[in-house]
């Protein structure tokens, strides 16, 4: 007997599909679509499972909420549009879980507000994946499209986003996670926040040009033993912020109005092979000891590397310009 696709023996599977035109297990209609893919979730057994969101349009007026381990949400990329309309509140809202996917969805926050909105939130979730997604329009006041708060071991890749306030912030309690391949253009604040420890952030690149707050950072690390390599970097102010110690800021490509590197305060960084181009200052280091700045390239219309108020820092081999 030839095997097909009808005659094939069905696996048993968790999955359920989420639709607006009526062909899924649950169905929207484009107004409280929150209720309909909640209860999709929660229909999931204790084990996990897979929600397929269809394409279409989809409103949400309150947070989708996940606690159970081993949970995808998947959708068909740009054509499964997500629109979160609160003024505070959280698309989707991951809790103390593991194994959570979340990818291919596109997901908008148009409504206007001053509080916290976020697009993705981990709260306490480890070995997890924010994947392929886009977020677009989190551009108000205290919006962040990912946001991880106490949770390690996670990975955040191939994302776009653009025109969000702050497009990727980790909390002081994030360890361990692997930043790779998103692009973040037209950031508005903060491209990358690192305020934890042991993180990657490699490949990206990051737009983050002029703002109404003039401390426009691509990436802000403000943990230790962090690394920050082969990112392309554009800024209104400063490329590569840092405030914590033994970070690596290796083999970037910085273009910024003020400073491609600033550091503050620190010990033991590298800064090694980043191509630095900017009005300002390439380099600066305040009061900051024990530093091995060497083999940069870097252009500057003030000064290439201003090495202040500091002591034992090694700087050689650096070509500028």
């Amino acid at each position: 007997m030839v095997m097909t696709l009808l005659t094939r023996p069905k696996k048993s599977v968790a999955t359920v599909v989420v639709a607006t035109d009526g062909s899924g297990d649950y169905n929207t209609d484009g107004t409280d679509d929150d209720i309909q893919i909640q209860a999709a979730i929660d229909s999931l057994p204790a084990t996990g499972g897979c929600i397929y969101m269809k394409e279409g349009d989809y409103t949400l007026t309150n947070d989708i909420v996940i606690t159970v381990d081993n949970i995808a949400i998947m959708g068909c990329g740009r054509s499964t549009r997500i629109q979160y309309n609160n003024a505070v509140g959280t698309a989707f809202d991951v809790n103390n879980c593991n194994g959570v996917i979340i990818e291919n969805l596109l997901i908008t926050i148009p409504a206007p507000g001053d509080s916290l909105q976020r697009g993705v939130y981990f709260n306490t979730v480890t070995r997890s994946t924010i994947r392929g997604c886009w977020f677009e329009d989190n551009i108000f006041l205290n919006s962040y499209s990912v946001d991880l708060i106490n949770s390690t071991d996670c990975f955040i890749l191939n994302n776009y986003m653009i025109t969000s306030y702050r497009s990727i912030s980790l909390n002081s309690s994030s360890h361990r996670n692997i930043i790779v391949g998103n692009n973040l253009n037209a950031v508005g604040d903060r491209g990358i926040i690192l305020s934890g420890d042991n993180n990657k952030v490699i490949g990206n690149y990051i737009s983050a040009p002029a703002a109404p707050d003039p401390a426009t950072y691509g990436v802000l690390v403000a943990g230790d033993n962090n690394i920050v390599e082969g990112n392309s970097i554009i800024s209104g102010n400063t490329g590569v912020n840092t405030t914590g110690d033994n970070n690596i800021m290796n083999g970037n490509n910085i273009g910024a109005d003020d400073f491609g590197i600033l550091t503050s305060n620190v010990d033991n960084n590298i800064m090694n092979g980043n191509y630095i181009n900017t009005d300002g200052t390439g380099i600066y280091i305040f009061q900051g000891n024990d530093s091995i700045i060497t083999d940069n390239y870097i252009k500057a219309t003030d000064v290439a590397i201003r090495d202040r108020s500091s002591s034992h820092n090694i700087i050689f081999n650096n070509i500028e310009e």
